[in-house]
């Protein structure tokens, strides 16, 4: 008897190791297997891992639809984070998804900065560090600073688009509006973990905008800091319709300059945002509305909310008292207590990347 077999018997076989080799993701270093990581991107498919080593890239990504993941090579790791830039050079948006990337589309582990956004016409750009059209991928552990846009969204600009975004810094950004993040026409991302931290606006909303029908969930965030140069929303400004779902945050130390008001949170347009027990303290408008200004039909439900030396007032318009809300004493400045966590920069109970971020953005600077 032969022993031979026919050779399409041979083929099915290659052929199903084939398959099986495929069925398990690939990991592309970046520069080890290629030199930068949008030839990585470009290389890898659906599922694959582009880990990217510790330096400075001076580029601008796309994710061009692919389901992959794109990461520092050890995003939980502070230290690698801080020494894993992606700069965009002053050219365009830093990571770009435009194609339909929806949640296994990952970016996490880098500071982004440097970008300037996606050009939107009539000499406007949005999305300096991350611009997403009908996209909502992941992003995780990254610290969006230092990007700057003469239309929306300095740090992130999200258009039909619902990204998670959790553990992440957004800060010393600059827009027309939203500094930090701008989510309009029916975006409504999770964004968990987060400090937007001294952005700037032209107009509104210093840290967070939010307008044209979106509702955002927003979790154990902090707004510090941020300024609307011309109206509404300091910390965060929703209008039109936008309704946010806002839980366990602080708004602290923000300003809306002048005009519409809002120092820590604008109201505007028919907007009714749920805000439970979050705490609104320093914040300050040349308008009305220190704390939280309610106008044109807004109507929020506050519970649980502690409001505390907001200037000139603390909340002003209409709003649906969902009960234990106070006015919180603030105590006058008095000798400094030793600091029980020292390593806490940004002061939200935790020593993590956002405070090693803040200390490596504050290197060089002279101390008061």
């Amino acid at each position: 008897m032969s022993n031979r077999q026919p050779i399409s018997t041979f083929l099915g076989i290659a052929a199903a190791v084939v398959l099986v080799g495929n069925s398990y993701a690939a990991i592309i270093n970046v520069p080890g297997d290629q030199p930068t990581i949008q030839e990585g991107i470009n290389l890898a498919a659906n599922g694959d891992e582009v880990v990217v080593a510790q330096g400075t890239y001076f580029e601008n990504i796309n994710f061009n639809g692919k389901a992959i993941t794109v990461r520092s090579t050890d995003p939980n790791d502070p230290v690698v984070v801080m020494h894993t830039i992606i700069n965009g050079g002053g050219s365009g948006s830093v990571v770009t998804c435009t194609s339909g990337e929806g949640s296994n589309t990952v970016l996490s582990g880098f500071v982004i900065t440097g970008g300037t956004g996606t050009d939107i016409g009539g000499g406007f750009t949005s999305g300096g560090g991350m611009y997403n059209v009908n996209s909502s991928p992941t992003v995780s552990n990254c610290s969006f600073s230092g990007n700057f846009v003469a239309g929306s969204g300095g740090g992130i600009y999200n258009q039909s688009s619902s990204p998670t975004v959790s553990n992440c810094l957004f800060t010393a950004n600059t827009a027309s509006e939203g500094g930090g993040m701008n989510n309009v026409a029916n975006s409504s991302p999770t964004v968990t973990n987060c400090t937007f931290s001294g952005n700037t606006t032209v107009f509104n909303s210093g840290g967070m905008g939010n307008n044209g029908n979106c509702n955002p969930t927003v979790t154990n965030c902090t707004f510090i800091g941020n300024t609307a140069t011309c109206c509404g929303g300091g910390g965060m400004g929703n209008f039109n319709t936008s309704s946010p779902t806002v839980t366990n945050c602080s708004f602290i130390g923000n300003t809306a300059a002048s005009g519409g008001g809002g120092g820590g949170m604008g109201n505007f347009n028919t907007s009714n945002p749920t805000v439970t027990n979050c705490t609104f303290s320093g914040n300050t408008t040349s308008g009305s509305g220190g704390g939280m200004i309610n106008a044109g039909t807004s109507n929020p439900t506050v519970t649980n909310c502690g409001f505390c030396d907001n200037t000139p007032d603390q909340i002003n318009g209409t709003f649906t008292d969902g009960g234990g809300n106070s006015l919180l004493y603030c105590p006058p400045p008095g000798p400094k207590k030793p600091d029980p966590c020292p390593t806490d920069t940004n002061d939200d109970g935790v020593t993590n990347v956002l405070d090693l971020i803040d200390v490596l953005l504050a290197f060089g600077t002279a101390c008061p």
